[in-house]
């Protein structure tokens, strides 16, 4: 049940929802102003280039991909399309996150779901987020699985990403499964939020 209702919140914010039960969902809600901490991600925005280095089984020890991310709902989140390319381009791995701030819990919720090395579609990763000295802090979970994800180094052209991953709820680490290099991919089309 939690699973369907993070699938169609996700959804909802991605505009993947017919336009007439949006807005008339919209319409029945009196929404406050954005909370201050709803700026936390505004480094995120925007289209970037990545190259990964990883030592995750079945996976490249170095990948590169593209990432694109978008506000939402007036500012209150975010969601972003994340692509693995192989050497010719190609997609090998699809990711999209929605993120939006909870004013009454203090922290970003978090769904994401990816189309794994596998082909697998649709497997849920729930978690949260806070933003601690100048770095983005996540815990994403499926199942036993947690990965400890950490957004630093973070400038306006470019961020470090690192991914410690624990497959027994946190007990035990494997540190730096993954670490990102992205940079900001200039003359990128505006980076509004999509409707």
């Amino acid at each position: 049940m939690k699973s369907r209702l993070c699938m169609a919140l996700a959804l909802a914010y991605c505009g993947l929802v017919p336009r007439g039960l949006a807005a008339q969902q919209r319409g029945a809600i009196r929404v406050p102003p954005p909370a201050a901490e709803t700026a936390q991600f505004n480094f995120l925005v925007g289209d970037w280039q990545y190259v990964a280095k990883t030592t995750a089984p079945g996976i490249p020890p170095v990948f590169r991909g593209t990432w694109h991310v978008w506000r939402l709902d007036g500012g209150r989140g975010v969601a972003d399309e994340y692509r693995a390319l192989d050497d010719s381009g190609t997609v090998v791995y699809y990711g999209l996150t929605v993120r939006t701030w909870d004013a009454e819990a203090g922290r970003w919720n978090i769904a994401y779901i990816d189309r794994g090395v596998n082909g697998q579609w649709g497997r849920l990763q729930t978690g949260e987020g806070r933003f601690k000295n100048g770095e983005m802090h996540l815990l994403q979970r499926v199942g036993k699985r947690v990965l400890r994800i950490r957004y630093h180094n973070i400038r306006s052209d470019s961020f470090n990403w690192v991914a410690d991953r624990s497959a027994d709820g946190g007990a035990t680490w494997q540190p730096a499964v993954t670490t990102i290099e992205a940079r900001r991919v200039q003359g990128a089309a505006s980076h509004a939020e999509r409707r």
